[in-house]
């Protein structure tokens, strides 16, 4: 079992074929009489003078030129913002059609005006949070289950958010047929 995992292990894998390919190279060298790792070196060298001359190439542009390629390079750039944006925009509204319950965040329950917030956990599922409680009236915040501007009080008609989280599950299932 143990020998399994010697010869499994990647770390020897990988150095163990780098050693027999430069050996096995070398015995086809002798037998041959070429030079194969002679000619890959002068490959790759090749390869690294050609891409460093390029670069120290002179070349003599023209303003016209210069300013036809600015011009088309913006242009270019607007254009793939633009199809972004509109990629963007369309998958809003494909997801908008998907949750239609999104744009529902209050509701008077009871005399109690509700408002909530949505929440998308990892496995695309929505929970309600910060669920508040307000005067259906003024929409202003109770404070101590009372309004401070008009001074209403609703301490027996506020509902726990167990309550009002089931609530609106129950609404969001029967308007919007979401289970």
């Amino acid at each position: 079992m143990a020998k399994k995992k010697v010869l499994n292990n990647p770390w020897l894998i990988a150095t163990g074929s780098a050693i027999l390919g430069v050996i096995g190279i070398r015995i086809l060298d002798m037998i041959i009489g070429t030079t194969i790792i002679h000619l890959i070196w002068l490959f790759i060298k090749n390869i690294f003078v050609t891409i460093g001359k390029f670069f120290i190439i002179k070349f003599e542009v023209t303003l016209w030129f210069f300013i036809t390629m600015l011009i088309i390079t913006v242009a270019l750039i607007i254009f793939i913002l633009w199809i972004v944006s509109f990629l963007k925009n369309k998958m809003n509204i494909f997801s908008d059609q998907q949750t239609p319950f999104l744009s529902y965040r209050e509701e008077v329950f009871e005399g109690v005006l509700y408002r909530w917030d949505y929440i998308k956990d990892y496995s695309d599922k929505y929970y309600i949070i910060n669920i508040s409680h307000f005067c259906p009236k003024c929409k202003c915040s109770l404070v101590n289950d009372s309004c401070p501007i008009c001074h209403g009080y609703y301490y027996d008609k506020i509902k726990t958010d167990y309550e009002i989280d089931a609530l609106i599950r129950h609404k969001i299932e029967t308007q919007f047929n979401i289970k």
